[in-house]
């Protein structure tokens, strides 16, 4: 039978008498408990429910070597990703099988348990199992440290320390990178619309991927991102 999705909340790691070194109160840090499936047939797996934006949940493998976030197009039609304006540019995406057709967007919220982010980049792609719809990488466990207890069968997710140079919990490398990643695409796409292959197309996606750098910026003024980052 199936673990239950429900996360269970673990003592918060800051006890409330820590204070840093100018005497103010260090904020407390909690911990969730997410049950996972352990297996996929024969082979070993961290399979946990997630959320996505509120209102579907799906099973997803935790893959810490998978930078970002798959998901399927399963997934995505039911967010309504494919229908919306806010913005998805056709890229390529790298496996074990080579390289694949897939498309690039932005999620609002993933949540695992009690553990949430926010503005995740998004890969669509075809699923590699029927047991999963995706992959969460450490562009989601990034916010967090995690540990896998084999025994209980659960993973404990921490909140790290907030860092006052990483604006909304992210880097100067990730900013730079989601930038300079859509930045490519975008000239990419105008450059096959200049050379005439085929020329509609083309246009579509260079529209596509100003969408989403527009909403990168949005999101980096939201949160005071440096222009030098961007």
């Amino acid at each position: 039978m199936p673990k239950s999705a429900v996360n269970q909340r673990v003592s918060p790691t800051a006890g409330p008498q820590e204070v840093t070194a100018s005497g103010g109160a260090k904020p407390m840090l909690n911990a969730f408990s997410v049950p996972f499936e352990a297996y996929e047939g024969d082979a070993q797996r961290v399979i946990v429910q997630v959320t996505f934006n509120g209102s579907v949940t799906v099973p997803m493998a935790i893959d810490t070597g998978a930078p970002g976030l798959i998901i399927s197009p399963k997934v995505a039609q039911k967010l309504g990703l494919f229908g919306n304006d806010g913005g998805m540019v056709l890229t390529a995406a790298g496996g074990i099988g080579g390289t694949v057709a897939a498309m690039r967007t932005f999620v609002d919220t993933v949540q695992v348990g009690g553990a949430k982010d926010t503005f995740i980049p998004a890969t669509i792609m075809n699923s590699v199992s029927e047991s999963f719809e995706g992959l969460i990488g450490m562009v989601f466990m990034s916010r967090y440290s995690f540990k896998i207890d084999s025994l209980k069968q659960v993973v404990i997710f921490e909140e790290v320390q907030p860092d006052p140079n990483a604006p909304d919990g992210r880097n100067e490398r990730w900013w730079r990178s989601q930038f300079k990643e859509l930045h490519a695409l975008r000239d990419a796409w105008m450059k096959h619309s200049l050379d005439g292959q085929p020329g509609e197309f083309a246009d579509r996606q260079v529209k596509e991927a100003e969408k989403l750098l527009s909403r990168l910026e949005r999101y980096a003024s939201l949160n005071f991102v440096p222009q030098a980052w961007r």
